[in-house]
């Protein structure tokens, strides 16, 4: 929306304007409009880490390494790192996803804002969680607020999220709840982000005072 304010993007306009890469699918024609009102007609969920795992719930050992090595540097938890082209095939099942005719009824979908997410860094020319950062956090000095807390904080300082069992079978702490922006790095359109409370009620009372 900041960038629709801009006018760097137009709402009206549709997928394949600002993503050629899905121009010979069935998004190409879905309106940035549609999809943020989630009326885009994509799936609600797809659930990929189910690929990733075999029939006993296990991380494939093709796909996982127990600690970051040469093209396995992608953190999904604890001690779990996914191969680094995997994120090709979570795009791949996106693209070949069905979708029903736009605007005809709400539903929310994941999907929508895997493809908002690339429109930023498409127009912006950085990676999103770098545009996040100079164009809200780091303004606002919202010190804590962004992607991949690991990074920044130790982990005693990051609340944890739940005992997960079924995919990462451990206590989520540090790394995305969600299980596809996990899949994708830790970074993603629709989830990903951590803050304090404090630091989000600056971005809350930033809306509160019109401004943006």
């Amino acid at each position: 929306m900041k960038m629709a304010e801009q006018g760097k993007i137009d709402l009206k306009k549709k997928l394949s304007d600002y993503l050629p890469f899905t121009k010979k699918t069935n998004k190409a024609n879905l309106t940035l409009e549609n999809i943020l009102l989630h009326q885009a007609g994509m799936v609600s969920f797809i659930g990929f880490y189910k690929e990733t795992i075999d029939s006993n719930g296990n991380p494939r050992p093709e796909l996982y390494r127990s600690s970051p090595q040469e093209g396995f540097t992608t953190q999904v938890a604890r001690d779990l790192y996914l191969r680094n082209d995997w994120k090709d095939t979570i795009w791949k099942r996106i693209l070949e996803s069905p979708v029903v005719p736009q605007g005809k009824k709400y539903e929310y979908s994941d999907n929508d804002f895997w493809f908002l997410g690339k429109i930023v860094e498409t127009v912006s020319g950085k990676p999103l969680e770098q545009y996040v950062q100079d164009s809200f956090y780091i303004p606002l000095y919202m010190k804590t607020a962004g992607y991949r807390p690991l990074e920044r904080f130790p982990l005693y300082e990051i609340v944890p999220s739940e005992k997960e069992t079924g995919f990462r079978n451990q206590l989520i702490q540090g790394t995305v709840h969600d299980e596809g922006a996990a899949l994708g790095g830790g970074v993603a359109g629709h989830a990903g982000l951590f803050s304090t409370a404090y630091d989000l009620g600056k971005l809350y009372q930033m809306l509160l005072n019109g401004e943006s």
